[in-house]
């Protein structure tokens, strides 16, 4: 009986801990999400969008490390690869190729939060 009770007990715990990953996720993407709207709301040749990019990089590389727990690698150098784009179009100007790249950092972004869901795909 005691078997049962611990099993129950270690499967409780992981359903905690599930809850409490996806709930970090959530926030962080939340966060993600206001800065990288703000960002990609910039006019062209909008002396501010710089400084956005700046914040937006930095909050990725504190909150990135927090996210390397529970997902892939894989997936967080994809974020970092599409948010290093978006810096290095604004840094030369081309805004044609900084509107692709904010589509993209949203496209890697809204993977995050599915990598970190309770799924059959996740878990198989």
């Amino acid at each position: 009986m005691k078997r049962i009770w611990a099993a129950a007990g270690i499967a409780l715990g992981i359903v905690v801990l599930c809850a409490l990953m996806l709930s970090q996720t959530r926030t962080v993407t939340d966060r993600l999400y206001e800065q990288l709207d703000l960002l990609c709301a910039v006019e062209e040749g909008d002396p501010s969008a710089e400084r956005l990019a700046e914040e937006l990089c930095a909050l990725w590389e504190k909150e990135e490390k927090r996210l390397s727990l529970h997902i892939r690698h894989s997936e967080l150098e994809e974020v970092t690869r599409s948010f290093t784009q978006l810096k290095s179009a604004l840094s030369v100007g081309e805004y044609d190729l900084f509107r692709m790249a904010c589509d993209d950092a949203r496209v890697s972004v809204d993977h995050l939060l599915e990598e970190a869901r309770l799924s059959w795909k996740n878990v198989i």
